[in-house]
């Protein structure tokens, strides 16, 4: 039997070992053992380098469930064995990179605004303090849109894709506490350390802010290199859940900023994926009612069983319609209105409806050239607040709780899923408002 990086192959009697270093002298009894979940008594073949390797398990070895496993790529079951037989999963970085040594991977690169293509880029070659992610999934986010048109200031030539999970293929030698196989997320903000605000302990608004998928290569990609220290392991949540885990981390730093006291009488002004995080976050921390103003439709009927005491249909052709509705429901206006939807248009009548020194929370991303009126005499008479939330720093770990605990359900969030292939199909039904959360499918 001839040892390929410690795998029983047909061939020749040899103690020779391939390596990534090349062939080195290795005793037979040094050799890893193949977990019992990854044996077979038939032969399998597994892709290992652009070739094929017969592996021919040993004799009397009870047969395992490989071929009854239906995944997109044969070599996720390989792995995907390995992480749940093996009570030590480092031990198998070998035989896991040799499975997704490629040098060229597909992901999405945009060259300019609106222009992109679906092409081969190299690998992503990590770092020791970095780990390679094999992405799951990628949400669309509204940014991704944004940036889309060259809005949010992204960086060309740029990969999109902020709201991602998958697995990891590959760790750099000093990252300690993640494990080949792990199911993991990553925040996805990196502040610089160095600047005025970061030496001030303000890192959110770090003047030299790099952000995943806007300044940095993000995860319509089949894989993503992704530094240590940001990465958080998925321990019970689906890949159509985990899309939601950044969006919640946001909405989370948006109820920091919002600061609401308890007992609040609340407007939220949008339904998208986020507008349901946020709803439900309202009402486990202080709305006593909310009221949900969005389009009629799917969006709206969701919020209405998730979260909200009250939903008002937003009427595009006549806006008094909904307009008369809201006043009718809370006469002296609300205590918080929160603008999620990226119109000026209701950014400006967010204004009108919240109550006198009450507070309006700016939290949509809205293209860099739109302009609101508002008037300043109204602000000073009224004694409003006006806040903005942007993105999140440190909110991951209450995001996973919330999810995990199943506190902030997202079930029914994700409505597609699109091949990465089929990006601008993606683009499509997100420009024409279909369904609630778009999932991109490496």
């Amino acid at each position: 039997m001839l040892a390929l990086g410690g795998l029983e192959t047909d061939g020749p009697p040899e103690k020779d070992v391939v390596s990534f270093f090349g062939t080195e002298k290795r005793p037979q009894s040094s050799r890893p053992k193949i977990p019992t979940a990854c044996r077979s008594s038939s032969i399998h073949e597994f892709p290992i380098v652009q070739q094929r390797f017969p592996v021919r398990p040993k004799t009397g070895q009870s047969p395992s469930n490989i071929s009854q496993i239906r995944l997109k790529f044969p070599t996720r079951v390989f792995q995907k064995k390995i992480a749940r037989s093996s009570p030590n999963p480092p031990e198998w970085s070998f035989y896991l990179a040799l499975l997704h040594d490629k040098s060229a991977m597909k992901a999405i690169v945009y060259d300019a605004p609106r222009q992109f293509t679906y092409r081969d880029v190299e690998t992503p070659k990590i770092q020791p303090d970095e780990i390679l992610l094999r992405v799951d999934a990628c949400g669309l986010c509204g940014t991704d849109v944004h940036v889309h048109e060259g809005d949010f200031g992204p960086r060309f030539p740029l990969t999109p894709g902020h709201e991602f999970s998958g697995e990891i293929v590959e760790l750099g030698s000093e990252v300690k506490g993640l494990k080949i196989g792990q199911r993991a997320t990553a925040s996805t903000t990196m502040p610089c350390g160095e600047c005025f605000y970061c030496k001030r302990g303000d890192f959110l608004e770090c003047e030299n802010l790099g952000g995943i998928g806007v300044e940095v290569n993000g995860a319509f990609a089949e894989y993503i290199k992704l530094r240590s220290n940001l990465v958080f392991p998925i321990d019970k949540l689906s890949f159509r859940q985990a899309v939601m885990i950044e969006p919640t981390a946001c909405a989370c730093h948006g109820m920091e900023v919002l600061a609401m006291k308890p007992g609040s009488n609340v407007l939220l002004m949008g339904a998208g994926p986020t507008g349901q995080v946020v709803g439900q976050l309202l009402k486990l921390n202080g709305a006593s009612h909310l009221t949900v103003a969005a389009p009629a439709g799917p969006k709206l009927d969701l919020i209405a069983r998730l979260a909200a005491d009250d939903v008002v249909a937003i009427d595009r052709k006549d806006p008094e319609v909904h307009r008369r509705r809201l006043r009718e429901l809370s006469p002296t206006g609300f205590d918080y209105v929160i603008e999620a939807t990226g119109s000026t248009q209701l950014l400006e009548d967010a204004m009108s409806f919240v109550r006198r020194r009450g507070t309006v929370l700016v939290y949509a991303v809205y293209p860099d050239h739109a302009l609101a009126q508002i008037k300043p005499a109204d602000i000073m008479r009224r004694e409003l607040t006006i806040k903005g939330s942007f993105a999140q720093m440190n909110s991951f770990p209450r995001a996973l709780d919330y999810l995990e605990s199943g506190k902030i359900k997202v079930d029914e969030l994700v409505t597609h899923e699109i091949p990465l292939q089929d990006y601008q199909k993606a683009l499509e039904l997100a420009w024409a408002r279909q369904g609630i959360k778009i999932a991109i499918i490496p």
